[in-house]
């Protein structure tokens, strides 16, 4: 399949909160942006994927499953969005997932029983990633940045204070118990009682 041939990917998606909003999100104001961008950069070859009333939350949306499907299959030269909330909510979240980066990943959920349609999702130690099977969505060097910005940014576990407190034990004082003074012992207060006796 030749450049020419492939197509140019719009995705649009309205949740059920954005319905609400009105006009200025609807799908349809959505394509008539994504169709004078296409225009504009002489995208010409171009076709609508679309997810109505779905939230951004889950990836698992039909429009989104079928263009990535698309994307896999190596017949999308572009994908165009009004914004990076309509590929998610959590658009960060975007950037880790490896399909999005070129590589095809499979078994990612198994079934629990043979007995029963639930599945569960497997650890990304068991997934199969087979990598530059299409055109990426987004380069591993913004990625890999992205990443590193997002741990850095994230709350140190319990474990890892109890660590950082064995590198640095000055920044960790021992609590001492209430009451307790600064280098001197101190008698236990006699309460004042407000009784008959007084």
């Amino acid at each position: 399949m030749t450049q020419a041939d492939k197509i140019d990917a719009a995705y649009c998606r309205l949740s059920l909160e954005d319905m609400q909003a009105g006009e200025s999100g609807s799908i349809q104001n959505q394509k008539r942006i994504l169709q004078q961008y296409a225009d504009e950069y002489h995208l010409f070859n171009l076709r609508f994927f679309v997810d109505g009333g779905v939230s951004g939350v889950s990836f698992e949306r039909e429009g989104l499953q079928e263009m990535l499907r698309e994307v896999a299959a190596g017949r999308v030269r572009t994908v165009i969005v009004k914004d990076l909330s309509r590929l998610g909510r959590n658009y960060i979240r975007t950037l880790e997932r490896q399909e999005y980066l070129g590589h095809t990943v499979t078994n990612k959920t198994a079934k629990i029983s043979y007995k029963s349609k639930k599945c569960r999702k497997n650890p990304e130690d068991q997934r199969y990633v087979f990598r530059d099977t299409h055109a990426p969505l987004v380069d591993q060097d913004t990625s890999d940045r992205v990443q590193k910005r997002i741990a850095s940014r994230q709350r140190m576990s319990k474990s890892e204070k109890v660590d950082r407190a064995d590198v640095h034990p000055q920044r960790h004082r021992e609590q001492r118990p209430r009451g307790a003074g600064r280098g001197r012992e101190t008698a236990p207060r006699a309460r004042k009682s407000h009784g008959a006796d007084e």
